[in-house]
């Protein structure tokens, strides 16, 4: 793997590593929400699926330019 493809690969993993640790963060507010009995409003759950979404696509990145 060349530099240039290396330093890319890093920085794709870094972000895919922020997005999930924001995603699991973000779920885990709203699974202490639900726990207390409480019901996240619409503009959370949009959130989580933002989040979500963000973070399949930061893994689907560094997988194509890591190639695993």
């Amino acid at each position: 793997m060349s530099a240039p493809v290396r330093d890319a690969c890093g920085r794709a993993l870094a972000a895919a590593g922020r997005a999930e640790r924001e995603y699991d963060l973000m779920r885990h507010q709203l699974l202490r929400i639900i726990a207390g009995g409480g019901h996240p409003d619409v503009s959370q759950r949009q959130a989580l699926a933002v989040a979500e979404a963000e973070r399949d696509m930061w893994a689907a990145h560094a997988r194509r330019l890591c190639g695993s």
